[in-house]
């Protein structure tokens, strides 16, 4: 939250400094822009959920973060334990363990923003290297935990293929549907806070 008061100069919803953001999908656009315009190194943006995904195995193989049994991966799971409190839900950034690259909370904390539209089929014939969902749906993919949000909707998921939808009713490609979706219950309407993880690339130049 401090880098994203510093670039945007506001707070997230959750609004202490060494708290990860939850921001929706316009949010998210706006912060990439600002950022990669402020920015003469880096190139940044958000990742696939294959790469999500592949930094989050760390290159181990296993079904689960740190091996094949779900018991001794619930430790690497961060979550505060007030659901009440939205600053107290969340734990600081870094809490959680870290797997074999150095990565921490990749499955602790909020859920995070992955560039892929949500197709529930679409590794049935997707390509084999860098896959990535650009066909537009009404929601984007999330991995990683639940948002405060939405906890009533999504278990907590401990393996790191554990993929979720999330709502974009603000997302401007939308508009570009031939179709408009059906609202979904007014409950839900919250569920489209998530936070992010970048990848930056060195600029040419």
């Amino acid at each position: 939250n401090r880098v994203y008061r510093e670039i945007m100069s506001e707070d997230s919803i959750v609004g202490k400094d060494d708290k990860p953001v939850l921001l929706d999908w316009q949010q998210v656009e706006n912060f990439l822009q600002q950022l990669n315009t402020s920015d003469s190194q880096f190139y940044f943006r958000l990742p696939t959920e294959a790469e999500w995904e592949y930094c989050c195995k760390a290159g181990t193989g296993y079904e689960f973060l740190t091996s094949d049994n779900y018991d001794e991966n619930e430790e690497a799971l961060v979550n505060g334990d007030d659901f009440q409190d939205l600053e107290e839900f969340f734990e600081s950034v870094g809490s959680s363990g870290r797997n074999k690259w150095g990565i921490y909370d990749m499955l602790g904390n909020v859920p995070e923003w992955c560039s892929d539209y949500f197709d529930d089929d679409y590794y049935l014939n997707s390509p084999a290297t860098d896959p990535e969902n650009t066909t537009i749906s009404e929601a984007r993919v999330i991995k990683g935990a639940p948002s405060y949000y939405c906890v009533n909707y999504y278990p907590v998921p401990c393996r790191s293929s554990a993929r979720h939808f999330i709502c974009i009713d603000n997302d401007p490609d939308k508009e570009a549907l031939s179709s408009e979706f059906e609202e979904d219950d007014e409950d839900e309407s919250n569920c489209n806070l998530a936070g992010l993880r970048l990848i930056a690339t060195r600029k040419q130049g």
